[in-house]
């Protein structure tokens, strides 16, 4: 399939370990940066799942609508 700007291709949030699939493991690695910013140590930009400089339950919320999808499940 091609994909156009009126049939872009859709992509889950989620992610944050890159192995394809959302899962526990990108739960753990969402708790080690969970309730930091951009300005903090601990803070992992790949985590940060709405771009907004902080990893929050908002990220979580992301995280979780897609969990136990694998990229089988993109249109």
């Amino acid at each position: 399939m091609q994909y156009t700007i009126n049939d872009p291709i859709v992509l889950l949030a989620g992610d944050v370990n890159e192995d394809d699939k959302i899962n526990m493991a990108d739960v753990v690695k969402m708790t080690s940066a969970f309730s930091t910013n951009s300005t903090d140590a601990e803070f992992d930009s790949s985590c940060d799942l709405n771009k907004d400089n902080q990893v929050n339950m908002i990220d979580a919320i992301i995280l979780a609508k897609n969990f136990n999808k694998t990229s089988d499940n993109y249109s």
